[in-house]
This record gives structure tokens, sequence and C-alpha cells, in this order.
């Protein structure tokens, strides 16, 4: 079982990773690291090859790659928790949190990029996923407790390679 978890997770952050590298603009951080490293004629070759031979409709363009963050990075946190004092929050709140949060920064434009609510929905929607899938359990088993905050770390770091450069 923790193998099919971590399997879906993997996937589905590199299928985020493949979206936003050739579907979204190339000023995004983790784009502009591989023109560095490589070059942009040879990006844009890529893009191009790829692009003209693998149709995404819009929606999973736009929406689906936050979604599967929130569902990786929600799947993750789970049985994770912070202290304030005598109090414990569940970290697997954050991930609906952060990008309901970072999608009003854009309606108020206090962060590059365009409000969707369609983004809302679908971020709800997955983070419900997990909320629902394993609702018995309070603690995530995919890890070991170490092995999954690394791993959840990981995760939130990830949101900053979908950060758009000037």
């Amino acid at each position: 079982m923790k193998k099919q978890h971590i399997l879906l997770l993997t996937i589905s952050l590199l299928f985020s990773l493949f979206v936003y590298f050739f579907y979204r603009t190339e000023k995004t951080l983790v784009t502009q690291i591989y023109i560095y490293i490589f070059s942009e004629e040879n990006y844009f070759y890529i893009r191009n090859y790829v692009v003209e031979r693998v149709f995404l409709p819009e929606f999973v363009v736009k929406c689906l790659p936050g979604g599967l963050w929130v569902f990786c990075a929600t799947l993750l946190s789970k049985g994770l928790f912070i202290r304030f004092g005598h109090h414990q929050f569940p970290c697997m709140y954050f991930p609906l949190i952060i990008s309901v949060g970072l999608e009003f920064c854009q309606l108020f434009k206090i962060s590059k990029g365009v409000f969707d609510i369609r983004d809302i929905f679908c971020f709800i929607i997955f983070w419900l996923i997990v909320f629902f899938w394993d609702a018995d359990s309070k603690k995530s088993a995919l890890l070991e407790q170490k092995h999954q905050k690394i791993a959840c770390v990981f995760c939130y770091m990830v949101i900053f390679l979908a950060h758009v450069c000037d």
C-alpha cells in the first residue's frame, strides 16, 4: 500500500512539472533553470515538439497542477501537527489554506497571476479526496514520520519551481 501511495505522489508531482515545463510560460523558475543549464533554443525545440504532439485541455493546463500539488501536500501533511503553546494544529489544512490564499492574493493583485475560481474548486476537491480517503486514520501511513517530514518539506518547496520570474 505504501509503495502505491508514493508512486501516486510521484506521478502527480511529475505530471504537474511536465505541464509547467511545457505548457505554461517559459518564465517559471523550473524552466529558467533548464534554460540556464542548457539553452533557450534547446528548450523551445523540445517544448514545440511536445506541444505539437500532446494536446492538453485548458483545465488540465491551468487548474490541475495546483490541485495535484494540494493532493500531494495534503497526503504528506496528514498526521503531522504544529504546536502553538498547548494547542496542536493539523498540518493537512496548510495546503488548502496556502493555495486558496495565493489565489486570493492574485485576485487582489498582491501576487502575480490570474484569479480563477476553477482553481479554488480544484484545490478543494483534491483536498477533500485526501481528507475522506482514510477518514478513520488520523495518521498518514505513507512513511516513517522523519521521512514524512522531509518529503512534506520537499513538496512545499516544489511550489517555488512554479514561481514566475521577471
